[in-house]
């Protein structure tokens, strides 16, 4: 086995693209997350400008691990830092390396770490995303092994929904009275209009731009969290749109009520498993429960097409644990470079900076306590002076 390092910008991804893709589909960690053209996209959008680092093993030509990083300068807890840095944050659902599989793929994680721990230049590599389970915690654990110091911390606990052939979708929550309430929603929406989902799997732009606006005409929009609010992140699910499109596993859904769009989900379908970065719905329509409506209606088109799972993406929120309790822990990990700069960079990561979030965590207590408590004070004001 021969372990390589391929250093240039997005560009270098075009030149691996086929071995990756071949590799993606015979491993462990095969989801879109770690195809080529869903990291081109991350790049793109959100670090044009990077120094990308493919750290890869082949034997014959044939490429049995990859793990694609950015080179960079940065503060790490304030401390100015070497990283090698995986190329992912919160709308990229998840990172992995990859490896093939078997004793082979495990032969070939170990050369890729041993790569790494001889390669200069570096301080801290951190790992963002790791679902439990995934290939990474391997090289985690020779880290770990060789006496090299680990942090990491949880980001998200994601939702997902194992799929059975031959139960109905609205069987599918756990809740006896949620799965009645769906029921009756569904009926009420029907009686009051003509109830259709759309599957669009090449969509126009302006299909993308009907989602858009949904998505942007809630609680989204008014927090500046939803993707229309930055041009960065509408990049980066414009070139997810269309790569996804042209490699198959791009699927928009939009439920509407007769000519009203009330529900959308940004959707990707791999493998026979369904992935749900992105949804959106009408507030004016939440008597229907359009969220929870398109969630069913999704159900009832993949389940007779023999998919295995619905898998929520993001973190756990209650909305999504009506459908289920089972859940992918997903942890940043981080490898520190050996010596005493090393040692402070952990410290500051593990140590310092938890005491300073608890800290600033009752400053903003104490201060909303001293809010709410001034409040009557200054309403009786108001009234005696009036």
């Amino acid at each position: 086995m021969i372990a390589e390092e391929h250093c240039g910008d997005v560009r270098l991804l075009d030149q691996h693209a086929g071995s990756w893709e071949r590799l993606c589909a015979e491993s462990s960690s095969d989801e879109p997350f770690y195809r080529p053209d869903w990291i081109a996209a991350y790049l793109n959008a959100f670090e044009p400008g990077a120094s990308v680092v493919l750290a890869t093993v082949k034997a014959k030509d044939r490429l049995l691990a990859l793990l694609p990083l950015v080179n960079k300068r940065t503060l790490f807890c304030g401390l100015p830092a070497r990283m090698l840095q995986g190329p992912a944050n919160a709308h990229s659902s998840r990172f992995d390396l990859l490896r093939a599989a078997g004793e082979e793929g495990s032969g070939a994680v170990s050369a890729l770490w041993t790569h790494l721990k001889q390669r200069k230049g570096w301080d801290v590599l951190e790992l963002p995303l790791v679902a439990e389970g995934a290939a990474a915690e391997q090289l985690i654990g020779m880290a770990r092994e060789d006496g090299y110091k680990i942090g990491h911390f949880e980001s998200d606990h994601s939702p997902y929904v194992p799929l059975s052939p031959g139960v109905a979708p609205d069987q599918i929550p756990l809740n006896s009275h949620f799965r009645q309430n769906l029921r009756r929603r569904m009926r009420k929406a029907r009686a009051s209009f003509e109830v259709r989902l759309r599957r669009i799997e090449n969509p126009e732009p302006a299909d993308l731009s009907r989602f858009y606006d949904l998505e942007n005409s809630g609680w989204k929009g008014r927090n500046n969290t939803a993707i229309s609010s930055s041009e960065t992140t509408r990049r980066f699910y414009d070139q997810i749109a269309r790569t996804g499109s042209k490699h198959g596993y791009f699927t928009l859904y939009l439920m509407e009520f007769g000519d009203t769009l009330v529900g959308g989900h940004f959707g990707l379908v791999y493998k026979n498993r369904y992935y749900s970065p992105k949804v959106a719905y009408d507030e004016s329509y939440s008597t229907y429960g359009p969220g929870h409506l398109i969630v069913l209606s999704i159900l009832e088109d993949i389940l007779p097409r023999g998919f295995q799972e619905f898998d929520f993406l993001g973190p756990w929120m209650d909305w999504k644990g009506e459908w289920t309790t089972k859940g992918r822990k997903h942890t940043f990990w981080y490898i520190f470079q050996r010596g005493l700069y090393g040692d402070a960079l952990h410290a500051a990561k593990m140590k310092a900076e938890p005491v300073a979030r608890q800290v600033v965590r009752r400053i903003r207590k104490a201060r909303e306590e001293r809010r709410m408590a001034a409040e009557p004070a200054a309403k009786q004001a108001k009234e005696a002076g009036q």
